[in-house]
């Protein structure tokens, strides 16, 4: 039976305690089955973030690849009033309601991005665009840099941060979802294989309370041994690849500068005992800071381009490969990414990945031997999609924030089967002026006995002070329930 009448409800708001904000609730009413009864408990208005649109174009005459991993950089001291002190209420989005989210990563901070990096100069993310690509010659994409509440924090799902960068070590890195393929200190060490046969043997395990980039406490990867043979493939990290145009960088220490090791690289099977073919950036071959290594048909060659004095300090690789149809490779180890300046640089003349008809994969080479052996420690690998031409898209200087309104409506289920909820209509009784039609997508099920929170950023619509506005939500089933809140 389906309840016609408009009753005035006075709600407790036990379970919602943790709320904030005031609000002014004038009516709910009752349109549901006797078993889907929902109500709306509470609505909270909010005028606080905001977005900035940031257009990318591509300039080249090749498409962005899919899932293409797109460099942000920004001044955080420039939004201070939008952002947290740690970045953490930051989003990426294809929208300014932030309906659809982007795997997006923070990378680094001029200064501590933990405790300081609303006040630094800049701030560099990765976003992953996923199915959004950016047409050739010329095309254009919008995302938005979303700011919610400051209390908002990281999730680790789609907002997340370098593994160094947090409290806890990896708390919100989610680098997984954002890069090709990727692994920190903290990835399980079931994910790698390593070639058998040294003494001691090939090993890849997690090094915990090590000090890393900074002086910092972290866990690392460390792989460590002695192949069967000399050169040999060291481990590859089971994560497949598409064999396409490809940049892997790692953050690493090489604590025994006196072997020849790969640092970053591709090669053509998840299985290290199985690889063929391969590249990478390395150092330490006779001491040397940087050298290159690559894998023929099995044939390995290692200490390619030597150059500049080996050291255990943290550092950075960094080696491209522009695809099948590429006839060289390069490569450098340096201080930070994106610069060889302080490091060395090369280039290899040749294509070992040219005829894998199959997928690459993270992994290295070696010259070690009982008295030389490896020991590399990781605090991250990843690898990226290789920008159209090798040129990153464009945007122009990020402009002024467009504050964002809306607000939070809590409904709560005191019926006795489950409810999905599919839409809210949002009406300015003042004016009668629909504000929106807002379709929750995916739908939200609300179980028995609890409530969930539609948020703000699904439900934006510009505020007008001391106005009253109608939130009507709406179920699978057809029903709804209607709740009048003014704004004060």
């Amino acid at each position: 039976m389906v309840s016609l009448g408009v009753l005035v409800f006075t709600f407790a708001s036990s379970g919602l305690g943790s709320l904030t904000g005031g609000f002014t609730g004038l009516m709910s009413g009752q349109g549901n089955a006797a078993a889907e009864h929902l109500v709306v408990e509470q609505v909270t208005f909010t005028s606080s973030g905001g977005s900035l649109a940031i257009t990318l174009t591509n300039s080249q005459t090749s498409a962005t690849p899919t899932s293409f991993q797109q460099m942000i950089t920004w001044d955080p001291a420039t939004y201070t009033t939008y952002e947290a002190t740690n970045l953490g209420n930051i989003r990426f989005c294809t929208t300014t309601s932030c309906s659809t989210e982007l795997h997006s990563w923070l990378e680094s901070c001029s200064g501590t991005c933990s405790s300081g990096g609303s006040t630094s100069t800049t701030a560099t993310a990765w976003v992953n665009l996923g199915s959004n690509i950016i047409t050739a010659s010329g095309g254009t994409l919008t995302i938005y840099m979303v700011f919610e509440p400051t209390s908002t924090n990281f999730d680790g799902v789609y907002w997340g941060e370098a593994p160094q960068l947090s409290g806890t070590y990896a708390q919100y890195d989610n680098g997984a979802s954002v890069f090709a393929a990727y692994f920190n200190g903290n990835t399980p060490t079931s994910g790698f294989t390593v070639t058998t046969g040294g003494t001691p043997a090939y090993s890849v395990t997690q090094s915990v309370g090590y000090t890393g980039p900074g002086g910092l406490t972290i866990n690392a990867i460390h792989v460590a041994g002695v192949g069967g043979a000399n050169p040999d493939p060291v481990f590859a990290f089971n994560t497949a690849i598409t064999n396409t145009g490809l940049v892997t960088e790692a953050s690493f220490s090489n604590a025994n500068i006196g072997t020849g090791t790969g640092i970053a690289g591709l090669v053509d099977s998840g299985t290290a005992a199985s690889v063929l073919n391969g590249i990478s950036v390395g150092d330490g071959a006779g001491t040397s800071y940087f050298a290159q290594e690559y894998d023929i048909a099995g044939a390995i060659t290692t200490g390619t381009n030597s150059a500049g004095a080996g050291t255990t300090a943290w550092a950075y690789a960094t080696m491209t490969y522009t695809g099948k149809a590429a006839t060289s490779w390069s490569a450098f180890v340096a201080p930070q990414l994106y610069s060889a300046t302080g490091g060395n640089s090369g280039t290899v003349n040749n294509n070992p990945l040219s005829g894998v008809a199959g997928s690459v994969y993270l992994g290295t080479f070696a010259a070690s031997s009982g008295g030389f052996p490896v020991s590399i420690y990781y605090n991250f690998m990843r690898a990226r999609y290789y920008p159209p031409a090798g040129v990153m898209p464009t945007y122009p200087a990020l402009g002024s924030v467009t504050p964002s309104s809306g607000a939070n409506v809590y409904v709560r289920n005191v019926g006795t089967i489950s409810s999905t909820l599919v839409s809210v209509f949002v009406v300015d009784q003042t004016t009668g002026t629909l504000e929106g039609q807002f379709p929750l997508s995916p739908s939200i099920v609300v179980n028995v006995g609890t409530y969930v929170d539609i948020p703000y950023t699904i439900l934006s619509f510009t505020l007008t002070h001391g106005q009253t506005y109608s939130f009507t939500v709406t179920s699978s089933l057809g029903n709804s329930v209607k709740f009048n809140a003014e704004e004060t």
